[in-house]
């Protein structure tokens, strides 16, 4: 009897566990186990600063043993900061129907990348009391985030005088995009006396880049052109030039304008030049 009563308990048991084996099987084959495959034409592409996350999805197809192509299920999750010059890592992620989700990952160069631009719409020339307000004038532009003029600062390392003291400073200005890029710009600021001037002398701009070799004209960047026009009678100008661009070698350049009234300086401003 209890040889019996074990046999049909053994009975039992094995019937049990292939009920819930065929079950499992018959689960796993309704709802699919597997998740889909990303595939990519190429390893690497590139693309034009700009451009949306709909260009990153070029030659990217994937597909799932149930559904099928699921192709329009992708899209870039996420975009690393750059892991070399101009490429990046975008992340792509797929869905099936039972929300099984697949990642995979390319390379993606942006093919026209440029570092972020400093602007100024004012010259690095301050008074001692103003030269705290030397941030107002900088702004920054970037192909990727645009205007990021609040994340730019400025360092001032010159332990042996305040940046507030008369005369030439050397001033940092940086800034960091959302891919890693950091720019940084060292500025010459001229800082004067408290001694205010009764003439303006306006600008075009007062950074600009011009690339390595090119010819330079600092009278062009004067907004008023008359202004550097000689007077008939003395021969002079009534602006002063004085430019120490060299384009011939890169660096940061500075162009002095002045006007002298009576051996008195009655204006002066500045163009910062950025030789590339």
């Amino acid at each position: 009897m209890k040889r019996l009563f074990a046999i049909v308990m053994l009975t039992l048991t094995v019937l049990s566990v292939s009920g819930v084996i065929l079950y499992t099987v018959h689960k796993n084959r309704s709802v699919g186990g597997g998740v889909p495959e990303i595939r990519f034409e190429q390893d690497e592409i590139s693309i034009q600063t700009g451009a949306g996350y709909q260009e990153m999805l070029q030659g990217v197809t994937a597909s799932d043993a149930e559904d099928g192509d699921v192709t329009d299920s992708v899209m870039v999750e996420s975009v690393s900061k750059f892991i070399e010059k101009d490429v990046v890592n975008a992340t792509y992620v797929a869905y099936d129907s039972q929300n099984h989700v697949s990642r995979a990952t390319r390379r993606v160069r942006y093919s026209n990348y440029q570092s972020p631009r400093f602007s100024m719409s004012g010259p690095m020339v301050f008074l001692s009391k103003n030269v705290g307000d030397m941030m107002n004038y900088v702004g920054v532009s970037d192909v990727i985030d645009g205007d990021i003029s609040l994340k730019a600062h400025a360092s001032f390392d010159d332990t042996s005088s305040t940046l507030a003291a008369a005369g030439e400073h050397k001033v940092e200005i940086s800034v960091t995009n959302s891919l890693g890029d950091t720019a940084r710009l060292l500025i010459p600021v001229k800082v004067m006396e408290d001694t205010p001037h009764s003439e303006m002398i306006p600008l075009k701009d007062y950074l600009v880049y011009v690339a390595k070799g090119s010819q330079f004209d600092p009278a062009y960047y004067l907004a008023d052109a008359s202004q550097a026009e000689a007077d008939p009678l003395t021969g002079a100008s009534s602006v002063q030039i004085d430019s120490k661009v060299n384009t011939v070698t890169a660096g940061v350049y500075t162009v002095d304008y002045s006007i002298i009234r009576n051996e008195v300086t009655a204006a002066v401003t500045r163009l910062i030049v950025v030789v590339e």
